[in-house]
């Protein structure tokens, strides 16, 4: 009876520590960067410019010289809630955000409890009222300005009536 004991406590620690490196290195892997699922757009394509002349034409040589290769910079992001940092801790269960974005765009933000729809002014100014939920209250901000150009921003309030 001891050894069947035994037996049991040994297989059943080995098989806890397998499946629980097992989930370990699965959620690992989907943290990890995948190098082979590069956007084409990453690389800028090389361009080369060939100059031909009738004089260099009877001559063996011709010349060719790549142009400079200036990337893109990534697109910034054209709204910006001007009176709350993200993550913010705030007292009071309606949250008025003030932001900046492109002239006349609309704004939508989505939050646990809903969404909210409105325009900012011909000055690029918005102030939305927003429920919040009590707890971290994760909002979804997405602009589109009048040239449909959408622009989407992650930002997240915490309600708490805590006296800290």
């Amino acid at each position: 009876m001891f050894k069947e004991i035994t037996l049991a406590i040994i297989l059943g620690g080995l098989l806890g520590v397998g499946l629980t490196g097992g989930i370990i290195t699965l959620k690992n892997q989907n943290r990890l960067p995948h190098f082979n699922q590069v956007a084409a757009d990453t690389f800028p394509t090389p361009v080369l410019t060939v100059s031909l002349t009738a004089s260099n034409l009877t001559s063996p040589t011709t010349q060719v010289s790549p142009t400079s290769i200036v990337p893109t910079p990534p697109p910034t992001s054209n709204i910006e809630i001007t009176n709350f940092k993200s993550g913010q801790i705030v007292s009071k269960s309606v949250a008025t955000l003030k932001g900046l974005s492109p002239p006349n765009s609309q704004i939508i933000i989505v939050t646990p409890q809903g969404s909210v729809i409105s325009s900012s002014t011909p000055d690029g100014l918005f102030e939305i009222d927003v429920q919040l939920e009590s707890g971290f209250n994760p909002l979804e901000i997405t602009c589109i300005d009048p040239q449909d150009v959408t622009t989407q921003i992650n930002f997240s309030l915490t309600y708490s009536t805590a006296q800290i």
